[in-house]
């Protein structure tokens, strides 16, 4: 059997991520993952977006949890094939939140609630599992807590709400073990036990201000749980002990993943007496979608020593391996929604003998109809008789004349609105900002003749038109020579407009210069290239979100991952990567072309004792435009950025 954790952070999200966009539907999601037991957490979602996609998968039972005030937020999810389903199941882990369950039901089926009546009052309990992060399923040969912790919060009501909830998780858990029963806890616990869990352990505590790694409430409240001081044992250091850098969790938000930079906390522990049953344990941190990755157990199919096969270690008391089982109440298979009793909306407006009798008299009047339209349509009666003879009707003079009368010329409906008072011209182009207006030409002396056709008549002087301003393209290759029309041209063309399409054809560019105008102002339009950093890659652009004088400005950060501070795969006395050519001793040494030199600062900085070059992000930092802002005169500093010694001293 095979117990996969996964913390997929909002699971509409997950199909947006590669390979999960492959699959039509969740059942193939679980199906990919391969598991018998799928835990997740941090689904973010509410009882009305779940469809039946999501809760009717082919094969598991489901079983959800939603938080109760902040919608969309936490929220966990347990998928059981059907061959393991349990005996019972429990929404939240103090009794409070299911509907079946309560202060009357604190002996049921899963029980063990220990002291927690006691120590905490009902409204605190009913805070507890208000957020919806605890979902327990009891499968008899073990209890299943799959649970999402809360995070770190430097509030301090969130601060005493994760206290409260990991000190009321414990009370549970020692219950549980007390009542002879094995527990296994998978989830998000949101803390790391072991310095070898987190990616910078040095810079943790110095930010937290404490000398032991695991001096942290929540670190100390798992390392109490833990094997050897706690009841539960880690499934993956119990196989893996000497792992280095197992991590399942890294902050996307600064590309931490592709250097695994990052922590472990996410956990199945599980208790001593289920230790025989455990034979393998991963952490999967090739399965993307979601800053977290899943980590995964393996039981036995039959115990190594006393040979009981697992099945018949989950199935209840009294069945056996062939016997239909049918899950808890709790499943989302029985929610009016997905089990067919939803009423309809109408029964809320109608009796319903009333409505027994609309329906029948919409039956019969239905079978009415179709009896009507099938029905033989009647023939109609033939008149038999002589022809009527056609007489046409004297055509009056109005008619006449009228018929006689030439059409109008119809005028296109877009000509029409173009004259219409207030019409707007047609758009300008680029050019005719770059040139001078072409003088129109003047127009033609129209004379009808006797003969009914008509001819132009122009003066023997020439139309002379404005020579054009060159626009940005470049010279379009017209002079006035060129543009100038004589009246031999004029009269040997015979319209005004062969006139206006020469004067037109001019200022009309060329494919080429088109294309030089297109290129010119991408030149100009485009943003500049990005700046370099000191691995002499392009550095990346970065926007601050962080409240304060400098928000929504950007700056320029180097690309690569974030890595720890110092690369212990670097030595002191190298100067870089391979692949990172550094310039040499003449070009550190010129002052005025290498001042705005990143290579040139970071060599700089070699020969100043800085560390060396590594394969994560260097400590490049450029701002996009140079602050405008001027300090006070008290604290004032140059341009860039070193103190004004005068004002100083």
């Amino acid at each position: 059997m095979r117990i996969v954790s996964w913390n997929v952070n909002s699971i509409r999200t997950l199909k947006q991520y590669h390979p999960w966009c492959e699959h039509k539907s969740y059942a193939t999601i679980l199906e990919t993952l391969n598991a018998d037991i799928v835990c997740f957490q941090e689904m973010k979602i509410t009882k009305s977006n779940v469809d039946s996609d999501l809760a009717l998968v082919p094969g598991y039972d489901a079983f959800f949890t939603f938080p109760k005030k902040r919608h969309g937020y936490a929220g966990s999810t347990t998928y059981v094939r059907s061959a393991f389903t349990p005996v019972d199941a429990e929404e939240g882990f103090t009794g409070s939140a299911s509907g079946t369950r309560g202060l009357s039901a604190i002996n049921g089926e899963i029980g063990c609630y220990g002291k927690l009546y006691s120590e905490f009052t009902a409204a605190e309990l009913a805070e507890l599992d208000a957020e919806g992060r605890v979902i327990i399923t009891d499968h008899r040969l073990f209890v299943l807590i799959n649970a999402y912790f809360p995070v770190d919060d430097p509030d301090e009501d969130r601060h005493a709400f994760r206290m409260r909830f990991y000190r009321a998780m414990r009370m549970r858990i020692d219950a549980l073990i007390e009542a002879g029963r094995q527990v296994v806890l998978a989830g998000d616990i949101n803390a790391c036990y072991s310095a070898r869990d987190h990616c910078d352990p040095k810079k943790s505590m110095r930010e937290h201000g404490i000398d032991e790694f695991w001096d942290t409430p929540a670190r100390t409240w798992l390392r109490d749980l833990v094997q050897p001081r706690g009841p539960l044992h880690d499934t993956y250091r119990v196989l893996h002990p000497d792992a280095e850098k197992p991590f399942t969790c890294w902050n996307t938000l600064i590309n931490a993943r592709p250097v695994n930079y990052g922590t472990r906390i996410d956990y199945i522990l599980i208790t001593h007496g289920l230790l025989p049953w455990l034979c393998e344990s991963a952490v999967e941190a090739e399965v993307l979608g979601s800053d977290h990755c899943p980590v995964s157990c393996h039981f036995h199919d039959v115990h190594p020593e006393t040979g009981e096969d697992i099945c018949g270690a989950m199935t209840p008391e009294g069945g056996n391996l062939e016997m239909t089982r049918h899950p808890p109440k709790l499943c989302v298979k029985y929610w009016e929604t997905f089990a067919g009793t939803q009423k309809k909306l109408s029964s809320f407006f109608v009796p319903k003998a009333e409505r027994d009798g609309q329906a029948k008299a919409a039956a019969e009047e239905k079978e009415y109809v179709e009896t009507s339209v099938n029905a033989p349509a009647p023939e109609k009666p033939v008149l038999k008789g002589p022809p009527v003879p056609i007489v046409a009707a004297p055509v009056s003079e109005k008619v006449a004349t009228s018929v006689a009368r030439p059409r109008k010329t119809l005028i296109p409906a877009a000509t029409v609105a173009g004259k219409k008072k207030g019409a707007k011209p047609s758009q300008p182009k680029i050019a005719a900002f770059f040139g001078t207006k072409v003088a129109a030409p003047p127009p033609p002396n129209l004379t009808s003749k006797s003969n009914g056709q008509n001819s132009l008549s122009t003066s023997s002087a020439s139309a002379s038109v404005t020579e054009p301003i060159p626009p940005l393209t470049g010279d379009l290759g017209a002079t006035s020579k060129d543009v100038s029309l004589s009246s031999q041209s004029t009269s040997r063309d015979h319209s005004p407009v062969s006139t206006q399409q020469n004067v037109a054809a001019l200022l009309v560019p060329t494919n080429g210069q088109a294309e030089a105008a297109v290129s010119q102002w991408r030149t100009l339009l485009n943003k500049p290239p990005p700046p370099v950093c000191y691995h002499r890659e392009p550095a990346k652009q970065f926007t601050v979100n962080k409240p304060g004088i400098n928000r929504g400005r950007s700056f320029y950060l180097c690309a690569r991952p974030v890595g720890p501070e110092h690369d212990p795969r670097m030595a002191d006395d190298t100067l870089g990567d391979a692949n990172v050519e550094l310039p040499s001793q003449s070009s550190q040494t010129s002052s005025a072309s290498s001042q705005n030199n990143p290579s040139a600062i970071m060599s700089t900085a070699y020969s100043r004792g800085r560390k060396p070059l590594a394969e994560t992000r260097c400590n490049f930092f450029q701002w996009l435009k140079p602050p405008k802002r001027t300090l006070p005169n008290a604290d004032r500093n140059g341009d860039d950025g070193s103190v004004d010694k005068k004002r100083k001293s």
